[in-house]
């Protein structure tokens, strides 16, 4: 909702079904085109020892007036005709030359609504995910980001070892 002043209707096409979708209606030029988050929850980031690193698509910094700093998860909301977020929507890709948006950051700042006054030094900031327009976006074009293939190494074929078992020694009947 920090964003929510800076927000406009895009002259976008969303497509849910059959697969996820953005497509530019006009022609945007660069940096032009913003996609902000809108997320119904938005939760502390508890990290455990074996989680995967946390998608930095979905995570909200909030940095407090005496410096300290709060990591917070964003939630992906469902995707229907009645509540649809562009954001959420962006497709990736692996393609470096097909990529047309850029995950940005921004800060904003507030006060919280407990503060009736504007006190100096009583700020907070929050640093949002932002995808803009890095190239000149032509209309009917797919809205992409670059995300760099991971490569896993190759796990070597394991090769069992062919052991010699010690055998019994056969009983030799002396007739």
């Amino acid at each position: 909702m920090v964003l929510a002043e800076s927000m406009i209707d895009l002259d976008i096409t969303v497509r849910i079904q059959p697969s996820r979708a953005l497509y530019a209606n006009s022609e945007f030029a660069v940096g032009k085109l913003r996609l902000s988050p809108v997320s119904s929850t938005v939760t502390l980031l508890e990290r455990r020892k074996n989680d995967s690193p946390p998608n930095p698509r979905l995570l909200v910094t909030l940095k407090c007036p005496d410096g300290s700093t709060t990591m917070y998860q964003m939630s992906s909301p469902s995707l229907d005709e009645n509540m649809c977020s562009a954001f959420f929507v962006l497709q990736v890709t692996t393609t470096e030359e097909l990529a047309n948006m850029v995950m940005t950051y921004e800060d904003e700042s507030f006060i919280l609504a407990a503060k009736k006054l504007k006190i100096a030094g009583h700020d907070h900031s929050v640093k949002i995910p932002v995808f803009s327009n890095n190239k000149i976006i032509k209309k009917g074009e797919e809205l992409l980001t670059f995300v760099k293939k991971v490569e896993k190494p190759a796990t070597p074929p394991v090769v069992h070892s062919l052991a010699l078992r010690p055998t019994k020694k056969a009983k030799v009947s002396s007739s």
